[in-house]
């Protein structure tokens, strides 16, 4: 580490014309992404930033002598000087405390331990707070062999990919860098150029344009899943009549939604959605002593219930049932209400008489009977036979396949891998089935930006669906993206780690999350989108969400989310 490099890195001698317009490129680009914060953090950038920044800076220098000489220079918006060890980053500033840190240059370096930058700017920044720093590219006329052994030079795709591992890109500026020689040009000429070059690099930053740019400027901010999980569980406790999902005595349906976005309430009678629901609402309840929406859970819990003794239990499908027992059981262990357990018992017995695993949905009745299991004692006979029932079915590649003909689909491939893992967890079995799964899934069902696709076809099934949607039969769900099956497979990797296991998915987990809270096709933050406090149901390739048939969220969806972000909370606070 030169720490006479860094010392000239505060203050840069003044260079040509067309080196200038980069370095004013990379300022006015980060002073458009200020809004109105308080408290900045400059983070070794070039001092005369700071100098057009009416805000209160914090200026941290990588060494001792480069912070020493920015104290010298006396930049007025500068009220307090630190400095920190770029290889083992920690700053001296509190916890959850400034707005916003600004860091142009810096990732260049190759003895900056990005990975721990990272983490002590989440840990400084307040709730909503962004980190913007630059980077040049691979583009760049600067970069060659010998030049990248000084300095980094970013893949810029791949580091987008990589940051949606652990933010969410709010902005992006990018760049135009002229031609390496057009800088031995004489001034009075460069300055010629200096318009055309904002010019290209207002056009490559509006058309994203990320595999022209020479340098890029990133606005990222870091989701905050306890907010979230909030406004989803008050979405769905909220009345109808206030865009919520609480309809007089119990958790509804669905809400639907018409081309200017109203929502009203879905009236399609079915016990499929909301008992799926109480999965990711009792496993909140379970692992967190909030009682502000008892008495509401109770009273669903007691709608079923009398459902149930009216002789209606055959009516629910496995999809409800399952989870259905599930939150029987957690609710016996919360409320001590015995005819809970009851019920409980009632389900399991008519599952154990007259239930099959026949389809991938079948496979979360595992989930209630695993807990009842573990709560009750209840013998795991028939969970271990309906266990290795279904390992039979997963085949070489890693895909659970049953009679039904949807079960290839991302949905069911986690549906199954949810059953098994909690039936893992009563049998002491392993997890390597499900390790299988997960990677076929990322190997061949996530993208780059972290969105994950119904089913990957091949070319003859997907022509034929082609042709089938050219003639109003079918629709091209190929080109449609599910906020749910993003909570689908994230619940799969948090479940595999609550369970025990081993393998790291943590870059995919956050890139399927943080693709719901903006780094999607929109590049829009779909909770937002919705304006009802929990995300937009879906996306199609082109960005649309307004879409035939699909302009609904079904309160399954919610459970599959509060489970995800509890989940996530819970495994990360651990």
């Amino acid at each position: 580490m030169n720490k006479e490099l860094l010392k000239r890195w505060v203050k840069q001698p003044p260079r040509n014309p067309l080196i200038q317009y980069l370095r004013d490129a990379e300022k006015d680009i980060a002073i458009n992404y200020l809004d109105h914060d308080d408290l900045i953090v400059d983070l070794a950038t070039e001092i005369n930033l700071s100098k057009f920044i009416n805000k209160k800076i914090i200026r941290l220098d990588a060494s001792k002598e480069s912070s020493d000489f920015a104290k010298s220079l006396n930049v007025n918006s500068i009220k307090e000087y630190s400095y920190f060890n770029p290889q083992k980053p920690k700053f001296t500033i509190k916890d959850n405390s400034v707005d916003v840190i600004v860091s142009l240059g810096p990732f260049d370096w190759h003895f900056l331990n990005i990975p721990e930058t990272i983490n002590e700017c989440r840990r400084i920044l307040k709730k909503g707070g962004h980190l913007i720093f630059s980077v040049p590219t691979r583009n760049s006329s600067y970069c060659s062999e010998k030049n990248m052994k000084k300095f980094r030079y970013y893949h810029l795709p791949t580091l987008i990919n990589d940051v949606s591992s652990w933010g969410v890109i709010q902005n992006l500026g990018l760049i135009y860098q002229p031609h390496k020689y057009s800088y031995l040009l004489p001034n009075w000429i460069q300055k010629l150029f200096i318009s055309y070059c904002n010019f290209k690099t207002k056009n490559y930053t509006k058309n994203r344009k990320i595999t022209k740019a020479g340098y890029a400027v990133l606005d990222v901010n870091f989701p905050e899943y306890k907010d979230y999980l909030d406004k989803a569980l008050n979405s769905l406790f909220r009345p109808l009549k206030q865009n919520g999902f609480w309809k007089k005595n119990h958790i509804s349906r669905g809400l639907i939604f018409d081309e200017n976005l109203n929502w009203c309430e879905d009236k399609e009678n079915k016990n499929r959605y909301a008992p799926f629901t109480l999965l990711g609402v009792m496993n909140w309840r379970k692992t967190n002593d909030v009682k502000i929406y008892d008495s509401k859970i109770q009273s669903t819990l007691n709608f079923y219930k009398e459902y149930i003794t009216q002789g209606n239990i055959c009516k629910i499908p496995s999809y409800g049932l399952g989870p259905l027992l599930y939150a029987y059981v957690v609710s016996y262990s919360l409320y001590k209400i015995a005819d809970y357990q009851k019920l409980a018992k009632q389900i399991v017995t008519y599952l154990e008489s007259n239930s099959k695993v026949n389809t991938s949905e079948d496979a979360l009745i595992l989930i209630g009977i695993s807990e009842y299991c573990k709560v009750f004692h209840h013998s795991a006979q028939t969970l271990n036979k309906w266990y290795k029932f279904i390992l039979k079915k997963q085949n070489k590649v890693g895909l659970f396949l049953f009679d039904n003909p949807t079960t290839k689909r991302h949905q069911n491939q986690m549906y199954v891998c949810w059953g098994l893992m909690s039936a893992a967890q009563v049998l002491n079995k392993s997890l390597k089935p499900i390790e299988q799964c997960l990677n076929y899934t990322i190997q061949n069902r996530m993208l780059d930006d972290g969105g994950i696709i119904w089913e990957d076809l091949n070319f003859f099934d997907k022509s034929k669906l082609w042709l089938l949607t050219k003639v109003g039969r079918k629709e091209p769900y190929w080109q449609f993206f599910f906020e749910c099956h993003q909570t689908f497979f994230a619940n799969t990797i948090l479940n595999y780690y609550l369970a025990g296991g081993k393998k790291n998915y943590d870059s995919e987990l956050n890139k399927a999350l943080n693709w719901i809270f903006g780094n999607n096709k929109l590049n829009k933050d779909l909770v937002q989108l919705s304006q009802i406090g929990v995300p937009m149901r879906m996306i199609d390739i082109n960005g649309e969400y307004r879409i035939k048939r699909q302009m609904f969220k079904g309160t399954y969806e919610i459970g599959a989310y509060i489970l995800a972000l509890n989940n996530y909370i819970r495994w990360f606070r651990k």
